[in-house]
């Protein structure tokens, strides 16, 4: 009798044991799977799905869009201000405008003016001296024998070499100390005057002259020629 009671108790110990020990795991996870429901279950499944992913390049243009947006909207409110600013200051800018376009017209009559007077002082310089003033100075110079000789031979020589002899005749040369006086004729009043005095003009002797002048009456010329101080 003792022994069977012994044998029970060695077989149902260890079975007690194994139930108490599994017992609060069975509890635990029976009571999590009563707890979650089938929505929890499904919010459980697709949760991973709906996760938010953090700003990528994906939202950069939008980022861009919004900024060069804003960019835009800071233009058109500086511009406006601009503007207002312009329209407030409208008759300031005015009366600035008035006076700078008052000075700078002034300024321009002062440079005309000046400009002119300029002008008439170089045509006096430029003005070849009138017949008057070389005759009158011709007569009041003595004659420079060497230079006048050796001059006066130059212009004959030239006056005989020429090519317009048949419409060029020479009359008379007369040098003194620095002026030369040279009257001659010319029968052709068409092209022989201006095709002569381009030749005369580059003759050797004449580019020894610096001023002259020549008066033509009836084809009767008197030329004056002035040597240049530096001139031999």
């Amino acid at each position: 009798m003792i022994l069977n009671v012994l044998f029970m108790l060695k077989t149902t110990i260890p079975f007690i044991c194994g139930a108490l020990f599994s017992a609060p795991i069975y509890y635990y996870v029976f009571d999590n799977n009563l707890a979650e429901t089938p929505v929890n279950k499904i919010e459980r499944q697709i949760a991973p799905s709906l996760k938010i992913e953090q700003p990528s390049e994906m939202t950069q243009p939008l980022n861009n869009a919004t900024n060069e947006q804003a960019l835009l909207e800071k233009i058109s409110m500086l511009e406006q201000k601009l503007a207002d600013e312009r329209e407030t200051h409208k008759t300031e800018i005015a009366e600035i405008t008035a006076g700078v376009m008052s000075e700078l017209e002034k300024r321009v009559k002062e440079i005309e003016l000046d400009a002119h007077q300029q002008l008439n002082a170089i045509m006096k310089k430029l003005q070849k001296p009138n017949d008057n003033h070389f005759a009158e100075q011709h007569l009041a110079q003595n004659r420079d024998s060497n230079w006048a000789e050796q001059t006066e031979t130059q212009i004959q020589d030239f006056f005989a070499t020429h090519d317009y002899l048949e419409h060029i005749t020479l009359n008379n040369i007369d040098c003194r100390q620095t002026l030369c006086k040279i009257n001659y004729d010319i029968s052709d009043k068409f092209e022989t005057p201006h095709l002569f005095e381009h030749q005369l003009k580059n003759a050797p002797w004449h580019k020894k002259f610096g001023s002259s002048q020549s008066t033509n009456s009836q084809g009767k010329v008197i030329l004056f020629v002035e040597k240049q101080s530096n001139s031999l």
